[in-house]
């Protein structure tokens, strides 16, 4: 058993679970009200990318400023010991459930930092995992999600996001950003990497340092390049492909 210096204990679930939950936990390291050393994260980092896991964090905005968040990990199931990891979390019950509730009570503690720092009212419901396969490019695609009631600030209509960026956001991974319906980027800093559709997003080597973007209702026409939508599966394999388009599930 190793205890991080958060208290954080990684016991063994079998290598889908702890290889996923690493990645989870990754997304979610914050400095303030969740604390980690740069060893620990470190640590958890090479873990990760020692399995060679592709992976996204990807929030999914409503226009009343709740969203949808998801950190998805790709399975190259053409490979016997990832596709051995993806079918025993797909079919193991146990294994989920407890994916499920290390997450959200992660995201938890996470939230009631972010609550404290920006005095809005928050909280984390309906935390769940799923499962896809996408046949063209042999990948399979475990994504897990969670509610985040008030995730993004809301005045006149306009939607900004910085928390929990810019606490300290530290994650080596794509971040993916879905607009509402009839919303555009109008401010961001940093600037996107990619613009498509109804998204934009920033790439695993873009510092979030100072991070804050506004969103606000749009004219009707797009923000940046129109792409095709193709679902959230394909478009963690695109991005981890370097291909950068993700568009509303």
């Amino acid at each position: 058993m190793n205890r991080g210096p958060n208290g954080l204990q990684f016991r063994r679930l079998g290598a889908s679970t702890s290889r996923l939950f690493a990645v989870v936990v990754v997304a979610l390291l914050l400095t303030g009200s969740v604390v980690a050393t740069a060893d620990s994260a470190s640590a958890i980092d090479a873990h990760s990318q020692e399995t060679g896991s592709d992976s996204a964090f990807v929030v999914a905005l409503e226009d009343d400023g709740d969203a949808t968040v998801t950190v998805a990990v790709t399975f190259d199931l053409t490979d016997e010991a990832d596709q051995a990891a993806f079918r025993s979390l797909e079919e193991n019950e146990t294994e989920r459930s407890e994916l499920e509730s290390r997450t959200e009570r992660r995201l938890r503690s996470v939230v009631a930092g972010v609550a404290d720092e920006t005095d809005r009212e928050m909280a984390i419901e309906e935390a769940g995992v799923s499962f896809e396969t996408d046949e063209g490019t042999d990948r399979g695609i475990v994504s897990v999600s969670a509610t985040w009631r008030g995730f993004a600030a809301t005045e006149d209509g306009r939607l900004t996001v910085a928390e929990p960026f810019t606490s300290g956001f530290t994650a080596e991974q794509a971040v993916v950003l879905e607009l509402p319906d009839g919303y555009a980027l109008a401010e961001s800093t940093p600037e996107p990497s990619e613009r498509a559709d109804g998204q934009v997003s920033w790439d695993a080597t873009t510092s979030l340092d100072g991070f804050e973007a506004v969103i606000a209702p749009s004219d009707g026409t797009n923000d940046g390049d129109s792409q095709p939508g193709f679902g959230l599966g394909a478009a963690v394999i695109a991005i981890a492909g370097g291909a950068w388009v993700h568009c509303r599930r």
